[in-house]
């Protein structure tokens, strides 16, 4: 709770203190501050994605990540279980 009001605190005082012209650029900060050089990346590719291609393109290739991910996840757990050595409780 504290972190979100925080979070929405801190973007409307940013917001305050930029004009028209040099908000998406004090936000940009903001968000490299607060979350790192990875939003940035993300919403920057997500943006391109969306500018050159449509919103429908976008949310397919995050299936397929999340696709990917949920196999390579699966076949993690497969493989650990598979060789991992149950421990004997003594009593």
């Amino acid at each position: 709770m504290c972190f979100a009001l925080f979070t929405v605190a801190a973007v409307e005082t940013v917001h305050s203190f930029s004009t028209a012209k040099t908000n998406a650029t004090y936000q940009t900060v903001f968000a490299s501050v607060t979350s790192g050089i990875g939003s940035i990346i993300g919403n920057s590719t997500g943006g391109l994605i969306i500018d050159y291609f449509n919103t429908a393109f976008l949310y397919f290739i995050l299936f397929l990540f999340c696709s990917i991910s949920a196999v390579c996840y699966g076949a993690f757990h497969i493989s650990s279980r598979k060789y991992s050595h149950p421990v004997e409780q003594s009593v």
